[in-house]
């Protein structure tokens, strides 16, 4: 028959293990947070960017030939751009590895356009240069992307 004394010990035994496993866990998940992003995240991103840039411009040639409501334009265009600067963002923070270097830093001025497209468009009246900044990210983007493929 086991003691308290013994279960107590067990007790703590299990506690210690279960900490370890926790902290080794931890420490795993922080080190493949930390390594460069390689070719597939890069294109990943690129590829997110360029959908969206796609989905600016068919929006705003709709928009443009009446085919959608400012009511409904406005309402996406905010969406939109809300996951327009989150990819950005990740871009921009993306770390990468060095031969994935210059595709990352070639999409981040388009996706820096493709922000400053978005900004008006979701003020309400969005100006014909809307248009074309999206266009021409999405143009730089699907290049970008397909290089990435190599």
């Amino acid at each position: 028959m086991r003691t308290p004394a013994d279960r107590h010990r067990q007790a703590l035994a299990q506690g210690v293990v279960l900490i370890v496993l926790l902290f080794a866990s931890a420490a795993a998940a922080f080190a493949v947070s930390q390594r460069p992003s390689g070719r597939d995240e890069v294109r990943n991103c690129v590829s997110d960017l360029r959908s969206q840039a796609a989905e600016l411009d068919v929006m705003l040639a709709q928009s443009s030939q009446g085919r959608i409501t400012s009511r409904f334009l406005l309402a996406h265009a905010r969406q939109l751009g809300d996951d327009i600067v989150a990819s950005h963002g990740e871009l921009v923070g993306m770390t990468v590895e060095p031969p994935f270097l210059q595709l990352r830093d070639a999409a981040v001025p388009l996706a820096g356009q493709l922000v400053a497209a978005v900004a008006p468009v979701q003020e309400r009246d969005p100006p014909p240069a809307s248009r074309d900044q999206a266009r021409r990210s999405f143009q730089g983007l699907l290049a970008i992307e397909a290089s990435a493929g190599r």
